[in-house]
């Protein structure tokens, strides 16, 4: 539920630097307006020298005080008569008011931020209401918000809707990894092998013969054959990494809550006709 906090300055700097410091921490205009009269500030000054007009938003466009506060329709009648009095009287004296709009979750901040900046408490004497300032705790009165119905009480219903959006989730890394085993291989070779053979026989008849006593060497070499390996690196397959991007339809289930209302009447008695037999 919205109410409206008002302070009265006496100076026009009190009441900037109450102004100031409400938004300072997130309420300002709308929420933060101004009231000055300028027909009493006019008044109190000599012909020719009236001071400049504020702007529209610091006074009522007509109306006054009241309509400037609580809306067209506004009286001043949730305000008692005595409180009625010392506000006007001291928006005679030249005096400056702050009009603070907010809900009960910022009515505690706003309270504090204005009693902070020492307005002014009005008093009401016998006779009349009069405003000065005291070294008191300064009064910070609470009313109604502008449009609001004396009688009228709001209980705002809330309810949460959902926004689905969505994020990336690491979900691993594929690691691809080339690396070097070693497998016993077989092969079948043929290979050759040379082997000198001695054999003594008679000699022929009627063959010439070698001179005799002579000496002689004789060199046969023999050979072998031994298997050689060679290795050469072919390419047999191609592994090919590359990322694809699919989509999928996906079911959100969560659960939002709402406010209602209970509307407890209380029952109206039952009337017994005592003439009915």
């Amino acid at each position: 539920m919205q109410e409206v906090l008002v302070a009265v300055f006496d100076t026009p700097s009190r009441a900037e630097q109450a102004v100031e410091a409400l938004k300072a921490v997130g309420i300002r205009e709308p929420a933060v307006r101004r009231y000055k009269d300028d027909k009493a500030a006019l008044a109190q000054r000599p012909y020719g020298h009236g001071r400049e007009a504020t702007s529209s938003t610091d006074r009522a466009e007509g109306g006054g005080f009241w309509s400037w506060l609580l809306g067209e329709e506004g009286d001043g009648g949730y305000y008692p008569d005595h409180e009625r009095a010392a506000y006007e009287r001291a928006i005679a004296a030249d005096n400056e008011v702050v009009a603070v709009t907010v809900d009960e979750t910022r009515g505690q901040d706003a309270m504090r931020i204005l009693t902070s900046h020492a307005p002014l408490e009005l008093e009401v004497k016998e006779g009349g209401a009069t405003s000065r300032a005291t070294d008191r705790q300064p009064a910070v009165r609470s009313g109604p918000a502008a449009g609001a119905a004396k009688n009228e009480e709001t209980i705002p219903l809330s309810e949460e809707q959902v926004s689905v959006g969505k994020r990336q989730v690491d979900r691993g890394t594929t690691r691809v990894r080339r690396y070097v085993v070693t497998e016993p291989v077989e092969a079948q070779v043929n290979l050759r092998d040379e082997h000198v053979e001695i054999e003594r026989r008679r000699p022929i008849a009627g063959a010439p013969g070698e001179p005799a006593f002579e000496e002689r060497v004789v060199e046969v070499h023999e050979t072998t054959e031994e298997p050689v390996v060679s290795k050469t690196a072919r390419p047999v397959e191609e592994v090919v990494i590359r990322k694809t991007t699919t989509e999928r339809p996906e079911t959100v289930r969560d659960q939002v809550r709402k406010e209602k209302v209970e509307i407890d009447k209380p029952r109206s008695p039952r009337t017994h006709d005592l003439n009915q037999a």
